[in-house]
């Protein structure tokens, strides 16, 4: 997320700021202190809220059990008045029993 939100920000320097609209996918493993660059920014947190039952398995692993506390921010960002996009790739995903 902090690389995309770097790259937004130097597209806005360098070319100024415009309505872009846009958009970040899979928004859920973020950085406290890039919570309020989403608004900042006016980009799009779209997000997979399924996604938190499998990723639980996993991100204190990956990206360690700290990071992992701030992940699915969906409050935080709302509160920042981040637009968020609530989206499922059920296709694939098994049923919920």
């Amino acid at each position: 997320m902090n690389t995309l939100l770097n790259l937004s920000e130097k597209l806005d320097k360098e070319l100024g700021k415009k309505d872009r609209r846009l958009k970040i996918e899979h928004a859920q493993h973020i950085l406290p202190s890039d919570i309020p660059r989403f608004k900042t920014q006016n980009i799009i947190a779209s997000v997979q809220p399924y996604h938190a039952i499998d990723d639980g398995k996993w991100a204190g692993k990956v990206i360690g059990h700290e990071r992992a506390k701030t992940t699915y921010a969906f409050r935080s960002l709302l509160n920042t008045g981040t637009k968020l996009a609530f989206g499922v790739m059920g296709l694939w995903l098994p049923p919920i029993h």
